[in-house]
This record gives structure tokens, C-alpha cells and sequence, in this order.
């Protein structure tokens, strides 16, 4: 038996050189997708970083700001009240504050100060039977998380607004970074208190 040679028609097949060409192409496009998304990624996770250094800031100023406005609250007296051997209803150090008032159940003593070697804001408050001394607070706890966001500065300053008012303006100053950014915020608010 003889066998007939096969007639070759038009082949409808993709040739190597095509294959390959779409291999490449189809990489390439690829590849560029990823670096597209990784570099998205990568400024909404900084962005998102950022965002939560602001709002961390704001809600520890906002903090401070309603605390320290009920600094020297005693309903039981018309003078206002402040820590045993205090000079001021809030006692001001260049880096620290610290103040009392009165709770139902005894005396709020707040104490912040800034840790300039740990680059903490530290805050330790404790309710009291007595009316505490100035510096009596042991154990302070950081207001921010301090594996995340480090503190460069805090500041506190007092202007007597009228010598013979019984108010002064605090003017509270925080600088802060994220660990893993070296780009700074600085915030600064002005509460009223009682002198």
C-alpha cells in the first residue's frame, strides 16, 4: 500500500515568534500593573500614616484642653483649688504641667511632662483621698503608641491675660513624627484656665 502525500493548506496555527511576542507583552504589561499598585499602595499606606499621626495629635490636645479647663474646679469653695505647695492652679515647668481639681470622690491630680530622651509625652492621673503635693505622681503611663509616633517637642506656656483677672491663656505646643517618617507636625492650642 501506498500512502498519499498529505496536502499542506494554509495553517491556521500561531507560529513561535508570535507566541513569544505575546508572552512578552502580556509580562511587560503585567509587570507594570504590580509596580503601579505597589507604588498606590505605598503612598496610601504613608498617606494613612500621616492621617493618623494628625488625629492621634488632635485628640491628645483635645484632651489636655478639656482636663486642663477643669483644673482648679472645688465646688465646696469659692477660691479655686490647687496642689499643696503649688503657687498656681496649674503648676508649669518648661516641659511639664500639672494641676488638680475636685470629683465626687476625692481630688483628680493630672501630671503630664515630656520625656526628651525617650521622645514620650507622659501622662499619669490618679484620684485621690487628699489633696496631693506637687510632683507626687509615680507612675506615668505615654499618651501616644510609642512604637508608632515619637514626641520632638512639648511646650507650655502661661500669659496672664489682665493682672487682676483670674484667668490666664495657656498655650500648649506639640511637635510630633511617625518613627518611620522623619517629616514632622507641629500643633498648638490655647486654653483659658483658672489661675
Amino acid at each position: 500500500m501506498a500512502t498519499a502525500p498529505a496536502k499542506f493548506r494554509r495553517q491556521s496555527g500561531l507560529t513561535l515568534m508570535e507566541v513569544l511576542l505575546a508572552s512578552v507583552l502580556g509580562l511587560t504589561l503585567l509587570s507594570l500593573a504590580v509596580n503601579i499598585m505597589l507604588s498606590t499602595q505605598r503612598v496610601v499606606s504613608r498617606d494613612a500614616n500621616r492621617l493618623y499621626l494628625q488625629q492621634s495629635s488632635r485628640d491628645i490636645l483635645r484632651f489636655l484642653s478639656d482636663d486642663i479647663r477643669r483644673a482648679g474646679y472645688n465646688p465646696l469653695q469659692d477660691a479655686p483649688l490647687k496642689l499643696l505647695s503649688a503657687s498656681s492652679v496649674i503648676e508649669i515647668e518648661p516641659s511639664s504641667i500639672s494641676y488638680v481639681y475636685k470629683k465626687p470622690l476625692g481630688y483628680a491630680y493630672t501630671a503630664i511632662k515630656y520625656d526628651s530622651k525617650r521622645q514620650r509625652l507622659l501622662l499619669c492621673s490618679s484620684t485621690e483621698q487628699q489633696r496631693p503635693v506637687v510632683n507626687s505622681c509615680r507612675y506615668f503611663y505615654s499618651l501616644f503608641d510609642e512604637n508608632r509616633i515619637e514626641v520632638h517637642q512639648f511646650q507650655v506656656e502661661r500669659k496672664r491675660l489682665y493682672s487682676n483677672m483670674s484667668t490666664s491663656l495657656l498655650s500648649i505646643t506639640l511637635t510630633v513624627a511617625l518613627v518611620s517618617d522623619s517629616l514632622p507636625l507641629s500643633m498648638t492650642i490655647t486654653v483659658f484656665s483658672r489661675s
